[in-house]
């Protein structure tokens, strides 16, 4: 944390506001060790016999989509800038993700995904201006 204030120091930014920025960007890498507790599969430390790819791919899929929700969650903004009730799907769908429960985790992905959906469907388009 100290290098935070360095760095802001060195750009002459606010202090503050440079460590409630990092602080923001640096959510999804304090929560996705939660997820290797409750899905230790991602770690490869149990191997069993009912663990094949396709499980193993799903959890993948789980800590990448818990990892990008919170980020877009936490800065606003994703595929464009998310408006606040997109914001509580991506972070309320990312923290679904954590518990070893699939029913939870696929509400979390459905969360995720259908507000991913909402960002590409409702993308504004710029308009273009033609030179005469």
């Amino acid at each position: 944390m100290l290098a935070v204030f360095a760095g802001a120091a060195i750009a002459r930014a606010p202090a503050m506001k440079v460590g409630i920025e990092s602080t923001k960007l640096a959510i999804p890498g304090y929560t996705l060790p939660f997820t290797f507790i409750f899905h230790p599969e991602l770690i490869s430390w149990n191997f069993t016999p009912d663990l094949n790819l396709f499980k193993l791919g799903f959890f993948l899929l789980l800590a990448a989509a818990m990892s990008i929700g919170i980020a877009g969650g936490m800065q606003g903004y994703l595929i464009r800038e998310t408006k606040f009730y997109e914001r509580m799907m991506l972070l309320a769908g990312s923290f679904m993700i954590i518990p070893a429960n699939y029913i939870i985790n696929l509400a979390g992905l459905a969360l995720i995904g259908v507000t991913l959906v909402s960002q590409i469907l409702f993308k504004q388009q710029k308009a273009v201006v033609l030179e005469e």
